[in-house]
């Protein structure tokens, strides 16, 4: 919350710099970074772009605007501001960092790797490209031995008294890492505490709950009888759902790699179109949802469809993967009664475990901080998805994690078969798929599929009490 509000307090700052001198590029690029902080992308975009108005041959403004870019997933912009910025200043540690990151959603991990390398040995004068390198590094690899020289580098790191709180929780999260990849279990389930406990996080668990009741009052049996024959029945969209970390990128990355699929990633326009029912109907979501008209809900869907063939172009289906979409498969139904549902799950305390061992992007998960919070919310997953079995007038594919890492291709062909496509091989050799990646699972992904994340609980079993409660 410190951090905070200094970035709020710095925005004003500049806010108030740039009514006295709008023409100041300094300031209008220091305005998009602090808002770069905040995820907003948007207006980013929009400042440092005033700033290379005024000054073309600015490498900071080019760094921001790559690394807003690359969040808003226009990886060709990210990439042309990124290596600019490097042309400009080659010693500049976040533009290398930011450009090592688009090399990795791009699958080349080796370059992407060699990239972080530079960004470290650059980063001394520059702290935030200085952490975010070798946090980046610990990521991108597996760790054989605890004498690794990075381990020893990111332990020197966490002595300085300069770094900010996000900063120390970062290098927690990949310290402890590292240190789960050598067997260092007890070690590294403390740093991954540490990461959490400083990471800024609020979260209600009890408003969480009345949350998860209210949609299972509104989305009854009634609701989908009385609305029969809304919507548009397009076998476009497929929904990919799930608990964070339980399997839905591997899903998706074997999904897109047939010829007739694309994978859009994890999309926000549900989420977005949930926030926007209240100025719609005069009511929030759930309960603004059954106040649609026929009409309404014709228009949203036809809305929708339009972005993801913007999207996907020819192909026959295009995936959405953002996980928490399970919250609104009650809106998706009524909106594409043809769409497919594809749930991916995991045995709930590897799901959990994974969550809280993951440096989620700040805001992304705010209950995979705490064990009892994660495991409060895993329980109303279990009971909404429980419900959508019994009054969703769709079919709903589960996909066990367990079972798709023991059986790959048998599980791959009744997926394809499930969206209503002919096998092929491609979806196979998943690795191979070049779509960029953005999620946590970004460099697990593009590795073979492995058996050391099953049962892995069973590792952390006597710390882990709170969460098996």
């Amino acid at each position: 919350r410190e951090d905070e509000d200094k970035l709020d307090e710095a925005i004003q700052h500049y806010q108030a710099a740039l009514s006295l001198m709008p023409d100041y590029p300094e300031a209008l690029n220091n305005l998009g970074s602090a808002c770069l902080a905040k995820d907003r992308y948007d207006l980013t975009i929009q400042y440092c772009g005033q700033a290379l108005a005024l000054k073309p041959d600015y490498p900071e403004a080019h760094s921001n605007i790559a690394s807003a870019y690359y969040h808003q997933e226009q990886i060709d912009k990210a990439l042309e501001h990124a290596q600019r910025a490097i042309e400009l200043k080659p010693d500049h540690a976040l533009a290398h960092h930011t450009l090592g990151q688009i090399k990795l959603s791009q699958g080349e991990v080796d370059e992407a790797v060699a990239i972080f390398e530079k960004a470290a040995e650059l980063g001394h004068g520059d702290q935030e490209g200085f952490v975010m390198a070798y946090c980046s590094l610990a990521s991108t690899r597996r760790f054989a031995s605890r004498d690794d020289p990075l381990v020893q580098k990111i332990q020197e790191l966490l002595e300085s008294p300069k770094l900010t709180e996000k900063q120390k929780a970062n290098l927690h999260f990949a310290l402890g890492k590292v240190l789960d990849d050598v067997g260092a279990y007890e070690e590294a389930f403390k740093h991954y505490a540490e990461g959490n406990r400083l990471s800024p996080h609020a979260f209600d668990p009890k408003a969480h709950r009345e949350h998860v009741d209210r949609i299972i009052r509104v989305f009854d049996r009634g609701f989908f009888e009385a609305r029969r024959g809304w919507g548009v029945e397009d076998e476009l969209p497929v929904f990919i759902v799930g608990m964070p970390r339980s399997g839905t990128t591997l899903t998706e990355q074997i999904l897109s790699s047939h010829p007739q699929v694309h994978g859009a990633g994890e999309l926000e326009d549900l989420v977005k179109m949930a926030l926007g029912l209240e100025g719609q109907t005069g009511e929030a979501f759930p309960e603004g949802v059954a106040r649609l008209e026929a009409e309404q809900v014709q228009a949203l869907a036809l809305g929708h469809l339009q972005r993801l063939r913007a999207k996907g172009g020819e192909a026959l289906r295009v995936t959405d993967k953002m996980p928490s979409n399970f919250m609104r498969l009650g809106l998706i139904a009524l909106l594409f009664p043809k769409a497919k549902i594809i749930h991916c799950m995991r045995h709930p305390l590897d799901t959990c475990l994974s969550c809280y061992f993951q440096n989620f992007k700040e805001g992304a998960q705010p209950f995979a901080y705490d064990l009892e919070h994660l495991g409060s919310v895993y329980k109303d997953y279990q009971r909404l998805m429980a419900h959508w079995k019994e009054v969703l007038p769709l079919p709903i594919f589960e996909v066990a994690y367990e079972r798709l890492v023991e059986d790959t291709e048998g599980v791959s062909r009744a997926m394809v078969e499930f969206v209503g496509l002919p096998w092929d091989e491609a979806c196979l050799a998943y690795r191979k798929n070049k779509r960029p990646v953005r999620t946590a699972s970004i460099w697990q992904v593009r590795q073979p599929i492995y058996k050391r994340s099953l049962a892995r609980w069973q590792r952390y079993e006597p710390f882990i009490a709170p969460l098996k409660k």
